[in-house]
C-alpha cells in the first residue's frame, strides 16, 4: 500500500510540474488549475 501512494505521489509531482510549465507561467487557465489539482493529490 505505502508503495502505491508514493506511486501516486510521484505521478501527481510529475503532472503538476508538466501542467505548470504548460500554463505558460500561469497565463492559461486549465493548466494553471490542473497544475494546482495534482499538487494538493500529492
Amino acid at each position: 500500500m505505502k508503495w502505491l501512494l508514493l506511486a501516486i505521489g510521484i505521478i501527481a509531482e510529475l503532472m503538476g510540474s508538466t501542467c505548470m510549465k504548460m500554463s505558460d507561467g500561469f497565463t492559461k487557465l486549465y493548466p494553471s488549475i490542473l497544475t494546482f489539482v495534482f499538487w494538493a493529490i500529492e
